[in-house]
């Protein structure tokens, strides 16, 4: 029986896919369904694409089993199930995130995470932070955070917030990453508090961010004795974009990188104000005020302790225990992994065993639905819920969480731009005649001009 809008291609009988064929390699296929395409009037590619590779696997049922009347379904048949599939998991996205996090845990229960649910049982801020992240900070590099909320927003305009660090090799560390529903002073403490609560040890010496007053009246809050230096990179990418500085913009980079002491560049960046008549500029009076939290000659804050354990071979040997004195194992047991590879390695001989025929495979299948069941009610058996709080964790893997609203954030982040892109910013094309930038020699008003 053939499907609706189906059309069967007239083809010769020795060009035609036919049930039992074999070929040595891959490329045999593809060459002679190449063939079999060129007869029948159309062509086919090769792709790395979902889509693509979902019909390449259509063109091999058609391979296998004869001929496309044979196989039961077309092209559009396959782009109708996937939207059924996703639409399937749409208004479940905060119920997969949890489950997700609930997994992990169960790999490891040094994964760490909380998930704010308000009163209407919507998600709201999400943090979390696996093992290795938090034996890091522990163990190396949490003497510095860099607290970075400039990233694009998700779907629900929910902002993503990543806490980073460096190691002795200038390679980025991950420490936990965020979803915030609001860029708010109350947001920012909330996660600075569950990023206390999760990292072992003290808290940092020195924490990095933008000039933002809502974050920094947040660190005010929750960590008074932390230094907060503003992140350089980004104030020097505002300066080349103010009216009036960019001209001066590497006689200001000398004297922010070069000055050795908090005098000496005082003294020079007073001659650079001074020079390019810059003393009324707003914007640049504002930060030489806070100098002190961003010019590398007033920061004297760097923490001393560089040469620790962390630099012996003995450290990722050494245990690490969180705020509620639980061991904070970097990875999974060993014990552990050595179980999943044995019963991997039966499964996957079972399941080559029993695709040599139907009934081996139905048997099978059986079996595997059959340990399912008894694992799950194994597992749920010794799962230990409480009632929820308002917060999900460890305890509350039963509680059903909608997804959030979508929010308006004060404002996304500005389009990061590329080296090129500022070098022909800063270098316009100018009028050979009249040497301005605001139009070229064929509209040059000098020659316009009788």
């Amino acid at each position: 029986m053939e499907c609706e809008g189906q059309v069967t291609p007239k083809v010769r009988s020795e060009l035609k896919p036919k049930l039992g064929f074999e070929f040595d390699c891959c490329d045999d296929v593809f060459n002679f369904y190449n063939m079999y395409a060129a007869e029948a009037g159309f062509g086919i590619r090769c792709s790395t694409t979902r889509t693509c590779t979902l019909i390449g696997e259509l063109s091999l049922l058609e391979v296998q089993v004869g001929g496309l009347e044979n196989v039961g379904f077309v092209k559009r048949d396959v782009y109708n199930y996937l939207r059924d599939v996703r639409g399937e998991v749409i208004g479940h996205d905060a119920e997969l995130l949890k489950e997700n996090f609930m997994a992990m845990q169960e790999k490891n229960e040094s994964f760490y995470f909380k998930m704010e649910v308000d009163s209407e049982g919507r998600m709201g801020n999400v943090f979390w932070s696996d093992a290795r992240s938090r034996r890091a900070y522990g163990f190396f590099f949490g003497d510095v955070v860099v607290f970075h909320t400039t990233f694009n927003m998700n779907h629900y305009g929910m902002g993503f917030v990543p806490l980073l660090g460096i190691n002795n090799h200038r390679h980025t560390v991950l420490f936990g990453c965020a979803f915030l529903i609001s860029e708010t002073t109350d947001s920012f403490v909330w996660l600075l508090e569950e990023f206390k609560k999760a990292m072992p040890g003290e808290p940092p010496k020195m924490i990095i961010t933008d000039q933002d007053a809502t974050m920094s009246k947040a660190i005010t809050v929750t960590l008074p004795i932390t230094f907060h230096r503003y992140c350089i990179w980004h104030i020097l990418n505002k300066i080349t974009e103010k009216p009036g500085i960019g001209e001066c913009f590497s006689e200001m980079c000398k004297c922010i990188w070069g000055m050795d002491k908090k005098e000496e560049f005082d003294a020079k960046g007073e001659e650079i104000i001074t020079n390019n008549g810059l003393q009324d500029h707003a914007w640049l009076s504002s930060i030489h005020a806070m100098r002190e939290n961003w010019v590398p000659s007033y920061v004297e804050h760097f923490p001393d302790k560089y040469i620790l354990k962390r630099w012996l071979q003995s450290a990722k040997g050494s245990v690490m225990y969180d705020k509620n004195h639980k061991k904070v194992n970097d990875c999974v047991d060993g014990l552990l992994l050595v179980k999943r590879s044995k019963v991997y390695k039966v499964a996957s001989d079972l399941i080559d065993s029993a695709s040599l025929c139907d009934e081996g495979f139905e048997l099978l299948e059986k079996s595997f639905e059959d340990i399912r069941g008894k694992l799950t009610s194994l597992v749920s058996s010794r799962s230990h819920v409480e009632e929820p709080n308002g917060d999900v964790g460890t305890s509350y893997p039963q509680l059903r969480i909608k997804d959030p609203h979508r929010v308006k954030v004060k404002g996304r982040a500005k389009r990061v731009k590329g080296e090129k892109e500022k070098a022909a910013q800063r270098h316009k094309r100018r009028c050979t005649e009249c040497r301005k930038i605001d139009h070229d020699r064929r509209s040059c008003p000098k020659l316009a001009s009788p």
